[in-house]
């Protein structure tokens, strides 16, 4: 049997040499042309034929490759790690590797003992250290270390591979950087706090969180500084009442936004806290904004649209608030069911707007339009117009004032209104008109009234003294007829308490008797008919029955017609005199019943001077009562 020889089956033009195959380049000449005798490799006749193919592989291969062989780890490479090797070529080849890397021969010895051990190793992206190369000091390369073995089949070196991805690493970080200030960037020019933490645990307890990274707004929103690497209870309050979140996030990976109040910071905040990085490391970003003064202005507002509330809920005027580009009604105070009669639902919503016109009164209804489109404008305008009251029908007056309500723009999005109910207001105007005008007349007559009583007491009076005592008289029973139409506020008298206070001093109960029915009398006929009385009692005090021990006094009234009118007749009739005769000079009280009576009355008047006494008769239209009742006969 022949013997297997692996020295003798090699082409006998490749022992102690290269493969024929081999393109030339700078390392194979060098390799071939260097004296090896002089290093423990000994010459190239003598290298294992395991050594000379890997050094064929090396030359051929386009990648940088370097072997260490020996124990001294030899150094051969090729052409394309001479850029790696830089300087240090072409004085490195045949040296051993420590010799050659210096600079990083305790950081890859460890490495390269185990690889010699027989130990594969790869190394992706290993920044080296090339003090050598010109221009690019730091490189970053991919690694693959194969063992070698020798002849007799033990480790006898090492066959290294190395790919740099220095342009793709820099790229990479360039790239990182880029999105890094890109990110500095963003997190500087944001209003918003922004945070990174860590929270702490002891077992499966949150205790604590590290501020990791805080951005430039951070210490303006939450009044922090100088946080960066500390936790919260060193920089915070003893509890935070936040961890609990920030732990919940970080292990669930849920996002959280809330609104949360520090007491211990004295602000509010609006909070979002999200996981960043892997589960495991626990690091939750935080957006945190100071809404301090956006949550005083919310309550303040909430406040005031309580007080807006109450009062409009209690005010007896209607506040309205409309929609400026639709005029629906957005708002009504309950006040509006009262004065209007109508439900708010009713005037609601854009089908109200029509209801709520229709209660205006048509003549009133130009004048309203004008006034809400002046407040659209952005002009405050109070007008007066009239509603007609469902269900009844009442016609109301009402003020409104009309104003409009802008928004923070200054754009007024909204007209507001308060309607006011002044329909009394306006009775009581028409009222007061009316009792000025009855007052303006009352006086008239009054003056016109006295005018006549002095101009008739001067012409009949004999005397100064006589003038005096008859015009005082007169005025003092004119004066009781007017006191008692302004006490009474229906303007009517009694016929029966004018006489009594008019015979108050002179009735004795043997000489007098009164009788008939309740009799109101309207204002201008009680101061005549007073005036009357007056005149009659005087007279009886002084001539008539009165006056004469035997006398008597019969005073009494009816109703009835007197050529198909009604009238009230009324006399005055005194008995048990002898003698009496007619004046013979007309007196005021003849120019007052005779004249004055029919004139300004309509009354039908006699006085009869009968011998045994004076019987005046007066008939008064019941036009100038007010009331009368049927007839009864009235104790004296």
């Amino acid at each position: 049997m022949m013997k297997s020889n692996m020295n003798s089956s090699l082409p006998k033009k490749q022992r102690g040499g290269f493969s024929m195959g081999l393109r030339e380049s700078e390392m194979k000449t060098r390799i071939q042309e260097r004296d090896w005798s002089a290093t423990p490799l000994g010459p190239m006749t003598s290298w294992p034929q395991h050594l000379l193919m890997a050094v064929d592989l090396m030359l051929n291969s386009r990648e940088p490759v370097y072997i260490g062989w020996g124990p001294e780890v030899l150094s051969l490479y090729n052409d394309a790690c001479i850029p790696i090797l830089g300087g240090k070529h072409p004085g490195a080849l045949g040296r051993p590797y420590a010799e050659v890397w210096p600079e990083i021969w305790e950081d890859f010895r460890p490495m390269v003992e185990a690889t010699m051990a027989g130990e594969a190793h790869q190394f992706t992206d290993r920044p080296i250290a090339l003090q050598s190369r010109a221009g690019r000091p730091v490189g970053w390369f991919t690694f693959y270390w194969t063992p070698l073995r020798d002849d007799t089949g033990g480790i006898g070196g090492m066959y290294c591979t190395a790919t740099e991805t220095t342009d793709r690493v820099l790229s990479v970080q360039n790239a990182f950087r880029q999105q890094e200030e890109r990110y500095q960037s963003l997190s500087n020019s944001i209003d918003q706090g922004l945070c990174v933490l860590e929270v702490l645990f002891d077992g499966d307890q949150p205790v604590d969180y590290r501020f990791l990274e805080v951005n430039g707004a951070f210490e303006r929103e939450t009044g922090l500084v100088d946080v960066v690497g500390k936790t919260w209870s060193e920089v915070g309050p003893n509890t935070c009442s936040w961890l609990g979140m920030y732990a919940d996030v970080a292990l669930t990976g849920e996002p959280r936004r809330t609104e949360i109040a520090s007491p211990a910071l004295g602000r509010e905040f609006e909070v979002c806290a999200f996981r960043t990085g892997a589960p495991e490391e626990r690091t939750v970003g935080v957006l945190v904004k100071n809404v301090t003064e956006r949550k005083q202005a919310e309550r303040a507002l909430k406040e005031s649209e309580e007080r807006f509330q109450q009062f409009a809920e209690t005010t007896p005027d209607v506040i309205v608030i409309r929609d400026a580009g639709t005029m629906e009604c957005i708002y009504l105070s309950p006040a509006f069911e009262r004065i209007t009669g109508l439900k708010r639902e009713q005037a609601m919503g854009s089908a109200g707007l029509e209801t709520w016109l229709d209660m205006v009164l048509p003549e009133d209804r130009e004048r309203l339009l004008q006034a809400r489109a002046a407040a659209v404008a952005g002009e405050q305008r109070t007008i007066e117009f009239r509603i007609k009251r469902l269900p009844d029908g009442e016609i109301c007056w009402v003020r409104n004032t009309l104003f409009p309500m802008h928004d923070h723009a200054g754009k007024v999005r909204r007209i507001g209104g308060i309607m006011h109910d002044f329909t009394d207001l306006k009775k009581a105007q028409r009222n007061e008109q009316q009792l000025l005008a009855q007052v303006q007349h009352k006086v008239r007559n009054t003056v016109s009234v006295i005018r006549s009583i002095a101009r008739r007491s001067a012409e009949t009076s004999g005397s100064a003294e006589d003038l005096a005592q008859h015009f005082e008289g007169r005025l003092d029973a004119f004066a009781r007829v007017q006191s008692a139409t302004i006490r009474k506020t229906d303007a009517a008298l009694d016929l029966e308490l004018m006489l009594r206070d008019e015979l108050n001093v002179a009735a004795r109960q043997r000489t007098l008797s009164i009788f008939g029915p309740t009799v109101l009398l309207r204002d201008k006929a009680a101061e005549v008919v007073g005036l009357a009385l007056h005149e009659l009692t005087t007279n009886s005090l002084k001539y008539g029955a009165l006056a004469h021990e035997g006398g008597h006094l019969d005073i009494h009234w009816r109703a009835r017609e007197v050529d198909g009118k009604p009238v009230l007749d009324f006399t005055w009739a005194e008995s048990g005199l002898s003698g009496i005769e007619p004046p013979e000079e007309t007196g005021f009280s003849t120019e007052l019943i005779e004249r004055m009576m029919p004139y300004d009355l309509n009354a039908v008047t006699s006085l009869d001077y009968q011998p045994t006494g004076l019987v005046c008769r007066i008939k008064l239209p019941l036009s100038l009562m007010v009331s009368l009742e049927n007839d009864v006969e009235v104790s004296p």
